[in-house]
């Protein structure tokens, strides 16, 4: 009789194919649970590259919007320079247009020769005149006169 792995005959043999079966369902529950293991750690791992690509975008707009505040105070910053550097070549062209001290001493020496303030004006001069003539007259008619 041929002995069956499945048969009542022999207990052996259906033994040894249990302990096989236990050896070997410990094994594929065995490595089950570490693929288990395995997935969990992939989940997270999973996880944690979402967590970290949502930070990055997240610093990246960040760090793009503090770039752009910054070029734009950059611009703001060269449009006030050039402001300023056309101030100084304005001042710096009415300085040169100013005169020294030396110009000044020698204006000053010709107004004091010159004395303007005792020139006559045109107007008053004809008034004069006419006072003078009339003057005149009055002297010559008073000399006639006597």
């Amino acid at each position: 009789m041929t002995s069956n792995i499945f048969s009542s005959d022999g207990g052996k043999p259906q033994e040894e194919f249990k302990e096989k079966v236990d050896t070997h369902s410990k094994a594929i529950l065995g490595v089950i649970g570490r693929q288990k293991d395995i997935e969990s750690s992939i989940d997270l791992i999973d996880e944690k590259i979402e967590l970290l690509d949502h930070n990055s975008i997240k610093n990246f707009k960040l760090v793009f919007n503090d770039i752009k505040s910054i070029k734009t105070t950059l611009r703001e910053l060269k449009q006030e320079i050039d402001t300023i550097k056309e101030f100084n070549s304005k001042v710096s062209k009415q300085i040169k247009l100013m005169s020294t001290v030396d110009e000044v001493a020698k204006l000053e020496k010709y107004i004091d020769l010159w004395d303007p303030m005792n020139f006559v004006t045109q107007e008053m001069l004809a008034n004069s005149e006419k006072k003078t003539k009339e003057n005149i007259k009055k002297i010559i008619e008073d000399f006639l006169k006597k």
